[in-house]
């Protein structure tokens, strides 16, 4: 079948004919089905670097859908170390663009639940600002990676008022007790 006779085919029936697994994949995550979706990208993602080698970007892509599956999991600790791993062995590639913005927003994502907001707080920076320059001010990216340096905040004011709040329990019990 000739290339423009391809592309006259409706996307789904093209993806459902050439990449089964990788669409099945991708079904099971909105559906909530995460480990099974998580299962399926990891075996692409071995199948992909063993024919296109570590520095596709395919695999790449896919090993950010399988972090992001972890995170929604709330397997944290494991999405953490995936999405470093990712930003390490992407730092400085030509395609450090959207890709690694993402990757490096859902990083902060990762630290923030993890109570970990400073170093969020560091990572989601450099993201609203990568950001800001790259796409603008008013892109919705930016202000999602703004809106989650505010929720940092908001996080550390309660925690703050938290400790504050325990220390004078305790110091009233402290007292009470003479």
């Amino acid at each position: 079948m000739g290339w423009f006779k391809r592309l006259r085919k409706p996307i789904a029936e093209y993806t459902a004919l050439e990449e089964p697994e990788e669409r099945q994949a991708g079904l099971l995550f909105p559906g909530g089905a995460y480990k099974k979706s998580e299962e399926a990208r990891r075996k692409l993602i071995q199948e992909d670097e063993r024919h296109f080698g570590k520095d596709c970007y395919e695999a790449k892509k896919r090993k950010e859908d399988v972090a992001r599956t972890l995170l929604e999991q709330g397997k944290y600790d494991d999405a953490e170390k995936m999405y470093y791993e990712i930003v390490q062995e992407n730092e400085n590639r030509p395609y450090e663009g959207y890709f690694m913005l993402t990757a490096k927003f859902r990083l902060g994502q990762t630290l923030y639940e993890q109570g970990k907001y400073q170093t969020a707080r560091k990572v989601l920076q450099e993201v609203a600002k990568k950001r800001e320059r790259m796409l603008g001010k008013s892109h919705h990216d930016t202000l999602d990676s703004k809106q989650w340096l505010a929720g940092i905040t908001v996080a550390e004011r309660k925690e703050a008022q938290k400790a504050q709040s325990q220390k004078a329990i305790h110091g009233k019990e402290g007292m009470a007790g003479k």
